[in-house]
């Protein structure tokens, strides 16, 4: 029926059905996938490169480092980078992570990572940005969503960087602050043994294996977490906390039975015997047995991320639209009592959303803290040096002052000690050899070093030496595994002992060799800038040190266990067994005694005659920082700063720092931690001086640009018999990581073998003026691995050949000539005879340059020209320095009458100031390896033919 005009219509609600809007971004209260994945993933980056996931190769961890940061900045919500501004400082974030992942220090790598969440979120669509730089994004009602996407998705990935970034400032505060690793390593023992206590188990661990960076980043996660999720948070802290104490526990259970895990893993199938080696197949046994126990951590790690996601995920944050936030955001706080009072009327969520007042400094006293912290707690100004120093050596003990020599070849020709004090020496520094430690002797001594004393002690002898370190001497004790025989027993612990450091009876196996990438070095002015991965340390056989909590350690094996006794050092073979400690052995420490100051080093080896070839810069820094008394970041009041200054970081990332201020903050703290270190190593870098002998009797074996041979010792490849011939020829032969002008003007010779990475301008310019000083440049590298070293020869007139043009370059590819022998020189009146594993012809246009050694139909193999004052030589080979044609571990004669070695040993002589040697005369018959091969009754055929295999 038509109602009347006039008349309200009125609905019959009862029977409609209204439809729900449809949920907006911003009504969501759980982040999306896409969030989840980006905070999992930094999560899981961050434990990668902490070593939370065990025993990871650097350039395995790199690599899943860059992957991750790939990984995140695909998974981020849509909206992230709003508007071109916001892109770009999206962009800054994601290179920024990617270059500061690219170091050597794992600290700098985790704040790369919470640069990256951290910019993220500053770009967002809640972010910084689109509150300052684009008003208009955030303009508009106030029931309008954020462009771009749900603020719960920005606020996950943000607890997840913060979290990051303590974890970050964790590992920083465990190498620069003693007193943080001294608590972290009672907290890792307290960890296992309630495991142990738990599960009936024997573990025993240190902080790295009970998941002390699980634990501290998982706490840094639940404290964000709890920090903006709604109530009731005692509950749920409850849950998450139980949970992750649970995953550790059934962790450490794992790791208990990890000897019986690997034994239960099937081994390889048998395979028919062959007539030649063919080498095995891969067998997934075998993999996974190799992962145990160093990679077990990663089932902690999985556990944890499954805690992390079910936090983050599916948890129900507030259900509001953050308005309270925005209007935080964009009204201005009122100053005094009306802030307290506007603050109690707000929901407890928008009270701990971070003020966006550009101008609020507090958001930016973090930025201040990181920029301060690497200052107090790891930059070293000091510098020290050994000149005008003595350094006495007590001459009793596991001593051996023997020199390489020729007529004796192999490992046990090195000797020990003996160019301990042309090393010294080489440093300004004098050498004093003591039988009985008088007190005028130690009176005229700045160090007082031991060398695994093995006798037993004076009473009146001990008391000169703590006298002597008391009243303001340093002493350095070199320790190793503990012997006993007829001659004596190991005997340091009697000096060591009273001034709170004792050597354990046993003996630190790394799963790596030489503790490679295996040892964490302390920010101390010895280790400063110097790379764990590379052997600087000369560790390879150390006895653990059991210090006090007034010592500081320096270098410390996390990859590492304890094998009691020395039966590994007598046998070489070593087996991890539960019980045994696994990660974190002291390897060396210092601690303060009196005025005094001692540093004990669980091996010697840093010290020997092969050794020091490639720890000569740790041993140098170390014998200069104990003879000048230089000051070390490592003193109380440098520890109480930078233990405060660390607080005070985490408080305010805690407390829920802005993500625009934590990226920065995390950005300042790598910069500085970078420049930190930089400036400290080459303040304290230690600079042999062969200058001071005559003749010059420097060596240098360039190690800088991934040079074509192995650092393993006594590996095929490596140069270690190259090493002990140059020293049979009386030189200090050392390894050099760099060739800058500084190093190179103080040397006689530098020996550069393939180098794989250019060589920049002014590297090249160093070597040229180092030649025309006198220098020699020996240079060996084939046709293959030769584009490198060119650039180095080519000022001299020589060069490499190129065995591969590209098409329509021009140029002939060069011939190889292969495994022969050849007679030297080409211009004397005598030859002898150089056998050539690889060789291929050089080239040589300059008017100066003459040929050495050449094949029958005169292609030069190796060429020599003179510059300046000094001179240059190519070898067209880049194994012809190398151990398998020079010698062996076992000494034996590898090629023929050791021609290689006479060969080095006539090169030297021809040197300026050196004495002239001659080779034996050639022979015809060993023209040719193949010639010889054709000839069995020549003399030494056998070994020419073993030889040419």
């Amino acid at each position: 029926m038509k109602k009347p005009a006039g008349t309200i219509a009125t609905i019959d609600t009862s029977r409609q059905v209204q439809a729900s809007p449809p949920e907006s971004a911003a009504d969501r209260s759980t982040p999306s996938l896409g969030a989840t994945l980006a905070a999992l993933t930094l999560l899981c980056a961050s434990w990668i490169v902490s070593g939370g996931c065990g025993l990871v190769g650097r350039p395995l961890g790199h690599a899943l480092a860059w992957l991750a940061t790939a990984l995140v900045a695909v998974a981020l919500p849509r909206g992230a980078g709003t508007g071109w501004q916001g892109r770009l400082v999206l962009a800054l974030g994601i290179a920024a992570a990617v270059i500061l992942n690219a170091s050597h220090n794992e600290v700098v790598n985790l704040l790369g990572l919470a640069v990256l969440g951290g910019a993220a979120c500053a770009a967002g669509p809640a972010g910084w940005l689109a509150r300052r730089l684009l008003p208009a994004a955030t303009a508009g009602p106030r029931d309008a969503p954020p462009p771009g996407g749900c603020p719960v998705d920005w606020r996950v990935i943000r607890i997840a960087s913060h979290a990051v970034m303590l974890l970050a400032v964790y590992r920083f505060a465990l190498a620069a602050i003693p007193w943080v690793w001294h608590l972290a390593d009672w907290a890792g023992s307290l960890v296992g043994d309630l495991a142990a206590a738990l599960w009936s188990r024997p573990i025993s661990v240190g902080a790295t294996y009970a998941g002390l960076d699980h634990l501290v980043l998982m706490a840094a996660l639940v404290a964000g977490w709890l920090r903006d999720a709604p109530r009731p948070r005692l509950r749920r802290a409850i849950l998450a906390v139980s949970a992750i104490l649970s995953g550790q526990m059934l962790y450490l259970l794992c790791l208990s039975f990890a000897t019986e895990l690997a034994a239960a893993l099937p081994a390889a199938p048998a395979r028919p015997p062959a007539d030649l080696y063919v080498p095995p197949d891969w067998f997934w046994g075998d993999a996974a047995r190799s992962l145990l126990p160093w990679n077990l951590p990663i089932l902690a790690v999985a556990w944890q991320l499954a805690v992390a996601a079910a936090m983050l995920r599916w948890t129900r944050w507030t259900g509001e639209r953050e308005d309270a936030a925005a209007e935080i955001a964009t009204t201005p706080e009122p100053a005094g009592e009306n802030r307290m009072k506007a603050r109690r009327g707000r929901p407890r969520a928008a009270v701990h959303t971070p003020s966006s007042s550009a101008n609020d400094w507090l958001a930016w006293v973090p930025a201040g803290l990181a920029l301060v912290l690497p200052l107090v707690a790891v930059f070293s100004p000091g510098g020290a040096d050994l000149a005008g120093k003595t350094v006495l050596v007590f001459d009793q003990g596991v001593i051996d002052w023997d020199m390489p020599e020729h007529g004796r070849y192999g490992a046990d020709s090195a000797g020990r000690f003996g160019m301990l004090p042309a090393f010294v020496e080489s440093l300004g520094g004098r050498l004093v050899r003591s039988h009985k430690l008088e007190e005028a002797e130690l009176a005229a001594a700045d160090v007082l070093l031991l060398l695994h004393p093995n006798q037993p002690w004076p009473k009146e002898t001990l008391e000169r030496v703590w006298d002597f370190v008391r009243q303001g001497g340093s002493l350095l004790v070199t320790a190793g595994p503990r012997l006993q025989d007829a001659q004596g027993a190991s005997s340091f612990n009697e000096v060591l002992q009273p001034l709170g450091m004792e050597v354990r009876f046993d003996t630190t196996v790394s799963e790596t060799e030489s503790w490679r990438q295996a040892i964490a070095a302390a920010a101390h002015p010895a280790t400063l800038g110097l790379r764990g991965d590379r052997d600087r340390f000369g560790m390879a056989m150390a006895a653990s040190i059991d210090i006090s909590r007034r010592a500081c350690p320096i270098l410390v094996g996390r990859w590492g266990w304890s094998d009691p006794g020395s039966d590994f050092l007598l046998t070489n073979r070593a087996a991890w067994d539960a019980g045994e400690r696994l990660g974190d052995l002291v390897l060396a420490a210092e601690r303060r005694v009196g005025r005094g100051r001692v540093i004990t080093l669980g091996d010697s080896g840093c010290l020997t005659n092969s050794g020091s070839v490639r720890a000569f810069r740790f041993t140098g820094r170390l014998l200069a920082y104990l003879a000048d008394k230089a000051p070390s970041p490592q003193v109380w009041w440098r520890q109480l700063g930078g233990l405060l200054a660390v607080l005070c970081l985490c408080g305010f990332v805690v407390r829920g720092a802005r993500p625009e201020a934590a990226a920065t903050s995390a950005l300042l703290l790598a910069g500085a931690l970078l420049a930190a270190e930089s400036i400290s190593c080459r303040v304290w870098e230690v600079l042999p001086d062969g200058r001071r002998q005559t003749p010059n009797n420097l060596a240098y074996l360039s190690a800088s640009h991934l040079e074509a041979y192995a650092e393993s010792p006594w590996a095929p490849e490596g140069i270690d018999g190259l090493a002990l011939t140059l020293m049979r020829e009386g030189f200090l032969v050392l390894l050099a990581d760099d060739l800058s002008p500084q190093r190179l003007q103080r040397a006689a010779m530098l020996l550069c073998v393939a180098p794989a990475r250019e060589v920049t301008a002014a590297e090249q310019a160093a070597v040229g003026q180092f030649v025309e000083r006198g220098g020699v440049l020996v240079a060996m590298a084939g046709a293959v691995e030769g584009r490198n070293t060119r650039s180095i020869l080519e000022p001299f007139g020589l060069g490499t050949s190129t065995a591969f043009h590209r098409p329509g370059a021009g140029g002939e590819d060069a011939a190889p000539i292969g495994c022969i022998y050849l007679p030297y020189p080409e211009t004397e009146n005598f030859r002898s005879t150089v056998v050539f594993y690889a060789a291929w012809p050089v080239h040589i246009h300059g008017q100066s340059a003459r040929t050495i050694a050449c094949t029958e139909d005169k292609r030069p193999v190796v060429a020599a020209s003179a510059k300046g004052k000094g001179f240059a030589v190519v070898i067209g080979d880049t194994c012809f320095g190398l151990n398998k044609l020079l010698e062996n571990a076992d000494g034996d004669a590898l090629v023929g009458e050791r021609v290689n070695a006479n060969f080095w040993r006539w090169l030297v002589g021809s040197l300026p100031g050196r004495r002239p040697w001659r080779p034996p005369a050639y022979h015809p018959d060993t023209a040719s390896a193949n010639a010889a091969a054709e000839r069995p009754d020549a003399a030494g055929s056998d070994e020419r033919e073993e030889a040419q295999r």
